[in-house]
């Protein structure tokens, strides 16, 4: 008996599981990404606005980022998404930004809380000139309002950015306070009967008298990706990898020319089902977020 039309095509998606290849997370890609692409041009990635310091929520179904449409207004602001119906929705500024200087949220692993860095002001410093790291809340009715991390890990008068976070809450950040190295250098607060630890350096040989910044801790805490403009690099500022070796952070390693240019590749961010690494790059002034596979980077080959 002649098979229908229908029961044709039934078969041949059976057989060819390809055809029928849905995106289970926002990041997902049908094809291998050897080489870094643009993310999402046109929706999340710009040709006349900066895009960085992307984070994603662990269902991959939220995107916060930093965008500043710089020939408009030079203020960055940090935006979100959601992914709907197998595309992003117009990129909107997050209710907790516009008024201020904000750059870098990062999701904490459970989703529950963003971390990012702002310029607004505190009550004790309500002329404040500098960056400090902040956190809102998950609530039933959105984002609570924007909670200062405190004096622990904030240093008043100098610019703590880029902060990532583990699995037991410690974070990992840049600074330039006075207990740094080089110019900027990756600090580690920890977390200890829910109270954030003074913050400390995590000292050689990630640091350098070079600049490191950008820091961006795996949930384990065995990897940690930064940028640093340390001499032997493909560019001014390049990306590098260290693992933690028995309490001790490995010699850093150069991420390698396929991640690396002669431009400046920073804001460093691993996917988290773990298959993708993101990262932006600044040329010609502009400022895009690339994607590639995480197999292109030393170790994971």
């Amino acid at each position: 008996m002649r098979k229908s039309l229908l029961e044709l095509l039934l078969a041949a998606i059976i057989i060819c599981p390809s055809l029928k290849a849905q995106k289970i997370y926002s990041y997902d890609t049908v094809t291998p990404l050897n080489v870094p692409v643009l993310y999402e041009h046109g929706i999340i990635t710009t040709d006349n606005t900066n895009e960085f310091g992307i984070t994603f929520s662990p269902d991959g179904k939220e995107v916060f980022f930093t965008r500043q449409n710089f020939r408009e207004e030079p203020l960055m602001k940090i935006y979100h998404a959601r992914y709907e119906k197998g595309m992003w929705t117009n990129p909107e500024v997050a209710p907790f930004s516009g008024q201020y200087e904000d750059n870098d949220p990062m999701f904490s692993p459970d989703g529950q809380t963003l971390f990012f860095c702002s310029k607004r002001p505190t009550p004790q410093n309500p002329e404040k000139r500098d960056f400090d790291i902040w956190m809102v809340k998950r609530t039933s009715g959105g984002w609570s309002k924007p909670i200062h991390l405190g004096e622990s890990v904030n240093v008043d008068g100098y610019d703590d950015l880029f902060v990532s976070v583990t699995q037991d809450g410690t974070l990992y950040f840049a600074s330039n306070r006075p207990a740094s190295y080089g110019e900027m250098d990756i600090f580690r607060a920890r977390v200890q009967n829910g109270k954030y630890l003074a913050a400390e350096n995590i000292g050689n040989p990630v640091n350098s008298e070079a600049r490191e910044a950008n820091p961006f801790v795996s949930r384990d805490e065995k990897m940690l990706i930064f940028y640093s403009d340390r001499p032997g690099g493909f560019g001014w500022i390049d990306l590098y990898i260290s693992f933690n070796e028995g309490g001790k952070w490995s010699p850093p390693v150069n991420l390698g020319e396929v991640i690396n240019t002669p431009d400046l590749d920073f804001s460093p961010y691993i996917s988290p089902n773990g298959k993708y690494f993101f990262f932006a790059r600044r040329k010609n002034k502009i400022v895009n977020l690339f994607q590639v596979n995480i197999d292109v980077l030393p170790r994971f080959k």
